[in-house]
């Protein structure tokens, strides 16, 4: 049994509390510090055995991972968004918490994704010595564990500024990078992203960009490989500090 400790959060929202209350209660039998952040502030489940913290209705992900990175106290942060779902989601914190014990490289670990753009096939950058094991150059942030070095770069970075979130997933690949660690896809367990409806992106784009203004010239020159490794534009004209 693995001995390190796992910071396991939950991020919901309205329109999901249905499925964050079955999430909860499926990861009740989970040994580790559990919180959930709420904008709904209406969660009807029990929660024994979870920190509750509910906050401002306007809240999005951006603001959720600002509150969870600085309230993380662990080996492992565990993050899940509430619009996912997965058949055995204690099975999913055991094997997480198994590959960062076991393969001490791993910055950013994610299961395998089905309805999002970030497919397996799209993102791999090749294979480890295990066959399930990708090396990827995006995981998505949707459920996706990090190792402290990780959440150590996003607390020195704007995070409640970019209220919308995007861009907070290739933060993640760049400071997983950065610090000689590797992001990972783990074909060994699997979740399904739910339908929902979509936040409104009026300005997304720039709370990004601004992002990733704080990033050093070196994590630039990382995101700018990454993004080509994947074939895609950047989202911005790349400019040595």
């Amino acid at each position: 049994m693995s001995k390190l400790r796992a910071h396991i959060f939950v991020l919901s929202w309205p329109a999901v509390a249905e499925n964050v209350a079955a999430m909860i209660a499926a990861l009740a039998p989970v040994e580790a510090r559990k919180t959930v952040i709420d904008t709904s502030r209406a969660l009807a489940c029990d929660l024994t055995g979870w920190e509750y913290i509910g906050i401002a209705a306007d809240s999005l992900f951006g603001r959720q991972m600002e509150l969870a990175v600085r309230l993380f106290d662990g080996d492992v942060f565990i993050c899940i968004n509430g619009d996912v779902h997965c058949n055995d989601w204690a099975e999913l914190v055991t094997r997480c918490v198994a590959r960062f014990d076991a393969v001490p490289q791993i910055g950013v670990w994610s299961p395998n994704i089905e309805n999002t753009g970030w497919m397996t096939a799209l993102v791999s950058l090749g294979l480890t010595t295990d066959p399930m094991l990708h090396v990827v150059a995006q995981t998505g942030a949707f459920v996706w564990a990090l190792r402290p070095a990780v959440v150590e770069r996003f607390c020195a970075l704007g995070l409640f500024a970019n209220n919308i979130g995007w861009g907070i997933d290739w933060v993640g690949m760049v400071a997983a990078y950065s610090n000689g660690l590797v992001a990972v896809r783990d074909q060994t367990v699997s979740v399904d992203r739910l339908i929902t409806a979509e936040v409104s992106p009026d300005g997304a784009h720039e709370q990004m960009l601004a992002l990733f203004e704080e990033l050093t010239g070196a994590e630039r020159a990382l995101l700018c490989l990454l993004h080509r490794a994947l074939g895609i534009g950047m989202p911005f004209e790349y400019r040595i500090p």
